[in-house]
C-alpha cells in the first residue's frame, strides 16, 4: 500500500506515510478475496468469510468495538461468513453469504438505514434486508448507501442534500435514515443492473444500459 497513514489506514501497524509502495504482510498466509477502503480505515476481507480492519475507528467504522481515532494494529471483525464487503467516508458494510447485511459506523446522515441510532462501533443486522438477495451496495467516498437488490430494485439511505438517492425531491429532506426504493419515471418497465456513489451524486444502469 502507499499514501496518507495518519490514522493507520495503510495496514502497516505504524502512522508513518508511504511515498512508494509497501508490502502488508500480516496476510502472507491468508488469502484476500477483496478490499475496501473508506476515507481513513481500510476493511479487507479473505476467502475464509473472515473479516479485518484497521485505521480511523473514531466512529466506529471498523466494526472493531472502538471509537478510537487510530487503530494500528490489523484486528478481525467480529463476523464471520462474509461474502463482500464497502467502505464509505465513515461508515461499513458487510453482506454475507446467508444474506445478511451488517452496518457499523456513523449514522450522522442516517448512512446505516437504523432509524435515529448515532452510529454502531460494532456490526449490527439491517432486519430489512434480511433474506434478500444483494447484487452490490455502493458507499464509496459517501455518507449515503445504495443498495441493489437481485430483483432490479433499489434501495436507498443517508444524506441527501443534493438528492443523491434519487428519491422524490418534494417527498424526503437532506437526512433519511431509512432505506426508501428509488423510483423514477426513466426506470419504467426497467430493472436496474449496476449504481455508484460519489460523495454528493450516485449513478444507477439500467438493463437497457442507459
Amino acid at each position: 500500500m502507499t499514501g496518507a497513514n495518519y490514522a493507520g489506514q495503510l495496514l502497516l501497524g505504524d502512522k508513518e506515510d508511504r511515498l512508494v509502495f509497501e508490502k502488508v504482510t500480516f496476510f502472507n498466509d491468508l488469502r484476500v478475496k477483496q478490499v475496501a477502503l473508506g476515507k481513513e480505515h481500510s476493511v479487507v476481507l479473505t476467502s475464509n468469510g473472515n473479516v479485518y480492519s484497521c485505521g480511523s475507528s473514531a466512529q466506529g467504522q471498523t466494526g472493531l468495538d472502538t471509537f478510537s481515532e487510530c487503530v494500528l494494529e490489523i484486528q478481525k471483525v467480529n463476523i464471520s461468513n462474509v461474502h463482500r464487503v464497502y467502505a464509505g467516508q465513515v461508515h461499513s458494510v458487510f453482506y454475507t453469504s446467508d444474506h445478511e447485511m451488517f452496518v457499523c459506523g456513523s449514522n450522522k446522515s442516517g448512512q446505516l438505514g437504523l432509524g435515529e441510532i448515532e452510529g454502531a462501533a460494532v456490526p449490527i443486522e439491517v432486519p430489512f434486508f434480511a433474506g434478500r438477495e444483494v447484487v452490490t451496495v455502493a458507499v464509496n467516498h459517501a455518507e449515503h448507501t445504495l443498495v441493489l437488490l437481485v430483483d432490479g430494485i433499489i434501495w436507498a439511505a443517508g444524506a441527501n442534500e443534493m438528492n443523491q438517492l434519487g428519491l422524490e425531491p418534494n417527498l424526503f429532506e437532506d437526512r433519511v435514515p431509512f432505506f426508501q426504493p428509488v423510483e423514477s419515471y426513466l426506470f419504467f418497465n426497467q430493472d436496474m443492473l449496476y449504481v455508484a456513489s460519489g460523495p454528493f451524486h450516485s449513478l444507477f444502469i439500467s438493463e437497457r444500459k442507459q
